[in-house]
């Protein structure tokens, strides 16, 4: 069994890194090991909860004294911050799995200890029998409000969110009873993630303690946010992007064994596909999912779903989960086949509805316009369509599984001819709304080599 201590990393002030912990449900807490200083995360420093800045920091205060990040001896673990103060006091910050709770432990301290929360959301509100009462607000004219309660026991200072103060407390009071198991679990759970069957080892002693902080930090993305889903980044997404987290799924839930998160993630994606026949997104899997909202515009992310579930079934061998999902498959051929296929089969999409989706503020003008049949998005779309025929053989629909092979074959012929420069034995970037063929030269172009039926042409 590896342990989680041969894990941690001291890091100096100089380097002052970045630290990111989630509950593995909606929250997560960010900062840096000595100071909040970077010019655009820190926006995000403190704890927060499904897309609410709750607090962005707080402070501890020992006899009097304020203590200061900055002159601390840093270590970080997959499941704790900790801090030695020169006045040997060290302090602990830790999450919990599934709770809106953060604790930070204190040892060593002589004299009173107290933390103060601090941030422009939070508002102090009173103080009773030891319990610290605090109030988050969001900025916009938002009416979310969070109730925090701050109090200790012994060494530890718990700080509990709730949506009211009488929540608050509620969790308040579970966790003075049962931190320190929750501490536990959560250790031993970080822990099994690295070891038995799901040990990665190299003769690179350095390179494999890399490896094992890859899968724990990929592993903390994983959460149950709305739905279950994968992070698309700390801290700036903390929310579900399709692309992502199919491009991800593979690596932070398959190959580390992880399969029932994986039909967990398929499985929740599906519930927001837009069925309305109405609609002209029929048939997508959303591009966001966030609290408050989802958004459809983007076209990679419904392939990669499709994609993504090949891959389990290759993975797993649980065929189950095709026939429970082929209704959705089913929609999001057809789908793409009425409302975003062109004359010559190629999927058809917005400039910013690829990967490369970056937009100027406040206009929506692309960065990187790729109008209107981008080269990876039609790689893409045929290995929908090959994934497609192949559930629709296996589940006895031949008929689609014919349509869709023909398709697919339609679409790799027609990508020859229109996308191929045999002259230069370049790929175009995309083919704009007149048909012409763009020839920047971008990595997009690997994706598409399976379309081409001499691969080793291109230049």
């Amino acid at each position: 069994r590896v342990s989680l201590d041969s894990l941690a990393i001291p890091v100096s002030a100089d380097a002052n890194r970045a630290v990111s912990f989630t509950n593995k449900q909606s929250a997560f807490y960010y900062t840096q090991t000595h100071r909040n200083d970077h010019p655009e995360h820190g926006f995000f420093s403190g704890f927060n909860i499904a897309g609410r800045r709750v607090f962005s920091d707080y402070r501890l205060i020992v006899a009097g004294a304020a203590l200061d990040p900055l002159e601390a001896t840093v270590i970080v673990r997959p499941d704790a911050l900790i801090r030695t103060h020169s006045q040997g006091i060290t302090e602990t910050l830790r999450l919990f799995d599934g709770q809106d709770l953060v604790e930070v432990e204190v040892s060593g301290a002589k004299g009173d200890v107290t933390l103060q929360l601090s941030g422009d959301t939070v508002t102090r509100v009173r103080s009773v029998q030891g319990i610290d009462e605090y109030t988050a607000t969001q900025a916009g004219g938002s009416s979310a409000i969070d109730h925090i309660v701050v109090s200790r026991s012994g060494h530890r200072f718990l700080i509990a969110v709730g949506s009211s103060r009488e929540a608050a407390r509620v969790l308040l009071d579970q966790a003075v009873a049962a931190a320190p198991a929750w501490q536990n679990a959560r250790s031993a759970r970080l822990a099994d993630i690295i070891s038995g069957d799901h040990n990665l080892r190299s003769d690179d002693a350095q390179l494999t303690a890399a490896l094992r902080w890859l899968q724990l930090t990929t592993d903390s993305l994983v959460t149950r946010q709305r739905g279950d889903g994968i992070y698309a980044g700390l801290p700036w997404f903390n929310e579900y992007w399709g692309r992502d987290s199919f491009i991800s799924l593979p690596g932070a839930t398959l190959v580390t064994g992880h399969f029932e998160e994986a039909r967990a993630i398929l499985t929740s994606f599906a519930e927001f596909q837009d069925l309305e026949r109405a609609s002209r997104f029929y048939g997508r899997l959303p591009n966001i999912v966030k609290p408050g909202s989802i958004d459809y515009h983007t076209t990679d992310g419904t392939p990669r779903w499709v994609i993504a579930l090949r891959d389990y079934v290759r993975y797993t061998g649980d065929r189950t989960l095709v026939a429970e999902l082929y209704p959705n498959v089913k929609a999001s051929i057809e789908g793409a086949l009425a409302n975003f296929t062109d004359a010559s089969g190629y999927l058809v999409h917005a400039d910013n509805e690829t990967w490369m989706d970056a937009r100027r503020e406040p206009d929506k003008v692309s960065y990187s316009p790729r109008s209107t049949r981008a080269n990876d998005i039609q790689a893409l779309w045929y290995e929908q369509l090959r994934a497609g025929a192949e559930f629709a053989a296996a589940l006895g629909d031949g008929e689609s599984a014919t349509r869709w092979s023909a398709a697919a074959d339609r679409l790799r012929t027609q990508f020859t001819h229109d996308f191929m420069n045999p002259a230069t034995g370049r790929i175009a970037d995309h083919l704009d709304a007149r048909d012409v063929p763009n020839m920047q030269v971008r990595p997009n172009a690997l994706f598409s080599l399976q379309l081409l039926d001499r691969p080793d042409d291109v230049a």
